[in-house]
């Protein structure tokens, strides 16, 4: 055991004092830009290595979401989006949409060498984002037996606000997605509600051209399936969601994961966050 990160307020106990789930905190949301983030990837570096840990983060948006880019932009967007996911040395937890999850997973310039996941613009209520598209996360829920799993994203509202990190999902039963912005505050969070209502919607290009706000979209959902809502811009249901470690097989096949990304990516100028 390593004493140095021991904590017993992180440990739940059953009545007869054996342990249960570990309680890990929860994510933040950071400026990633400049000196910050370099020290940010060494950091979560050193933390992998030595706690076998680390969470994820959110950001300001690197990008204009609207503008899809080329190959570069492709890479750095997927870069950034492995930079700030959830990393364990457990084989429990949460995971992530990887960046090749394609259905002929021919050649490409993904990590794996297949070709990169098809990411998508959903546009309306205000609000642009990009993430992989509606189809491949469905693709990639039907072998999840109905288990939790991180999808990347980036947008921003017509007032500013943006946001860059990952979603939390769970496809219900019923067919309703519970989604939680890891990391996200305020605003931030209607990234988080958006992907819901993309992810819901029969036509996803047009799910989010029906509503006027997120607002509206959570007192629809409310109506729909009784949720407790309160005036906060957050994710009022949330907390139906597992919390349980992330996912990543292994110590070393998490510093793979981030050793294998450009880290002059996150320093100097060129980590200058994107803004209107």
């Amino acid at each position: 055991m390593n004493t140095k990160t021991w904590d017993e307020n992180n440990v739940t106990r059953s009545s007869d004092g054996k342990f249960k789930e570990f309680n890990f905190p929860e994510p933040t949301a950071v400026d990633l830009d400049g000196a910050l983030a370099s020290r940010t990837y060494d950091d979560r570096r050193a933390a992998l290595q030595g706690e076998g840990y680390v969470q994820a983060l959110a950001s300001r948006a690197y990008h204009d979401p609207r503008i899809a880019g080329g190959d570069g932009a492709r890479e750095d967007w997927w870069s950034r989006r492995n930079f700030q996911g959830e990393y364990s040395d457990t084989n429990e937890g949460y995971e992530k949409m990887p960046d090749d999850w394609t259905p002929s997973m021919g050649n490409g310039k993904a990590l794996s060498g297949h070709r990169r996941t098809y990411r998508k613009l959903y546009e309306g209520a205000g609000l642009s984002v990009r993430m992989p598209s509606a189809s491949a996360i469905k693709s990639f829920d039907a072998i999840q037996s109905g288990k939790t799993f991180d999808v990347p994203v980036e947008g921003i509202s017509k007032d500013g606000h943006s946001v860059s990190g990952w979603v939390r999902c769970t496809r219900t039963d019923d067919g309703a997605w519970l989604t939680e912005g890891l990391g996200f505050e305020g605003k931030q969070n209607d990234i988080a509600e958006a992907v819901g209502a993309v992810l819901e919607a029969r036509q996803p290009t047009k799910a989010l051209a029906g509503y006027g706000s997120m607002d509206e979209r959570r007192l629809e959902r409310a109506r729909r399936y009784g949720a407790r809502m309160t005036n906060e811009h957050s994710h009022e249901d949330s907390s139906v969601l597992p919390r349980k470690q992330p996912r990543c097989t292994d110590r070393l096949t998490a510093l793979w994961s981030l050793s294998r990304i450009d880290t002059n990516t996150f320093r100097g100028n060129d980590a200058q966050s994107f803004s209107q």
